[in-house]
């Protein structure tokens, strides 16, 4: 018996977070993730890329429910583009309470390390930017419009201004 509850803790210590890119959880996380609540449910719309020439439209699934103690919120997002072409993406979303912002960490089948998105929530939107790896600068908005829609929309920094890459309309499914 003390050989297994060792290896329960030698396997949770190596689990246990390491470094810096954690966030640092509290009590007042779980509060924070309720005024983002507007994003929680089952979602489907359409997902319009900007691709410099005619619009590239896909249709979205997305799936935003608690993680973790409903310390984060965990959507998971499937993208279907014309043709057939899936896309799967798996985003996680806390309250930092050292940094006093709200951070994202984007997985997806198009990059082989996340994203790690921070920002703040105003007047219904939350907004947060990240720097990738190779010094591209992202921003992302989640637009509440009413308890059954809600926008998603992603733009790169180019230059002296931000060019949208894509805009997503969500409509409640249940």
């Amino acid at each position: 018996m003390t050989a297994i509850l060792t290896a329960f803790a030698v396997v949770g210590f190596a689990w246990a977070p390491q470094g810096g890119h954690q966030p640092n959880m509290s009590a007042g996380a779980v509060a924070h993730m309720k005024d983002v609540s507007f994003m929680r449910g089952h979602w489907h719309g359409k997902q319009v890329f900007n691709t410099g020439g005619a619009p590239l439209s896909g249709d979205v699934h997305s799936e935003v429910v608690p993680a973790v103690g409903g310390r984060y919120l965990r959507e998971t997002l499937n993208v279907t583009m014309p043709g057939g072409r899936n896309s799967d993406t798996l985003h996680m979303l806390t309250w930092d309470a050292a940094s006093k912002e709200y951070k994202a960490w984007w997985f997806n089948d198009t990059s082989t390390d996340p994203t790690e998105f921070s920002g703040e929530l105003k007047g219904g939107t939350l907004s947060m930017s990240a720097k990738t790896g190779g010094g591209i600068e992202l921003r992302v908005m989640y637009h509440k419009v009413s308890q059954s829609e809600f926008t998603y929309q992603l733009e790169m920094h180019q230059g002296a201004k931000w060019q949208q890459l894509f805009k997503t309309d969500y409509v409640r499914e249940r």
